[in-house]
């Protein structure tokens, strides 16, 4: 959606960006602290974060500081950039990820189902 409204909102001199972090010294590793249990009470940890709450902590808490993530989405704003990456280490996580996307769309451009596509009735 993000990437549409970039290229569309462009002539009008609107920005959009997408910030993508790492770990950021915050307290989210503990939002669900307050969960109410007819929400299912606090919820278990996300993987992404730790494996478990200690990890979680620690990983956040190791984070970069808030106010050096500000500087650099001001940073990235100021450039027009669609996407903010604050980790540039993490770049092997995204090559992978795209990497299966890109699996994806060759098992498209084979699927049988698909091929059946220039059949349909129009």
């Amino acid at each position: 959606m993000s990437e549409g409204w970039f290229q569309q909102l462009a002539p009008l001199e609107i920005g959009v960006s997408v910030l993508c972090p790492g770990f950021v010294r915050t307290r989210i590793h503990e939002s669900g602290r307050a969960r109410q249990e007819r929400y299912g009470g606090q919820g278990e940890v996300d993987p992404g974060v730790g494996a478990t709450r200690q990890e979680a902590a620690e990983n956040v808490m190791h984070g970069l500081n808030p106010d050096i993530v500000g500087a650099r989405v001001l940073e990235a704003m100021k450039a027009n950039e669609l996407y903010i990456f604050t980790h540039p280490e993490m770049r092997e996580f995204v090559e992978a990820r795209f990497k299966n996307i890109m699996a994806a769309f060759d098992s498209a451009a084979h699927s049988d189902a698909l091929k059946a596509k220039s059949h349909e009735k129009k």
